[in-house]
């Protein structure tokens, strides 16, 4: 091998290597963006839905809509119809789950 061709060989390795260190973070720092930009699209789906749902419920409301009314009043109010027995159930705090109950 010439000192030509080790000369030549040297300078591809090196012009290689330069294109790595310049292409590749780049490349993913960009995939990294579009999934975190995906991640964002779907949680503003969800939002839209989410206040499509509400603007709904608004509008019942507005309209005096009897049958919203009572799903709001016997929701947040606890109401309920004559016979009806509601049972309230509260569940336990996320942190109380992990901790064992102390003994009296």
């Amino acid at each position: 091998m010439s000192r030509i061709d080790l000369l030549i060989t040297v300078i591809i390795a090196v012009i290689i290597l330069v294109c790595l260190f310049l292409f590749v973070p780049p490349t993913t720092k960009i995939n990294r963006l579009k999934e975190e930009l995906q991640k964002q699209q779907e949680q503003h789906e969800l939002l839209e839905t989410k206040i499509a749902e509400l603007e709904r419920q608004i509008d019942k409301i507005k309209n005096n809509d009897p049958e919203e009314i009572e799903r709001i009043a016997r929701d947040r109010r606890g109401y309920s119809r004559p016979g009806e027995v509601i049972y309230q159930l509260e569940l336990p705090e996320p942190s109380a789950t992990t901790t064992t109950p102390s003994t009296p």
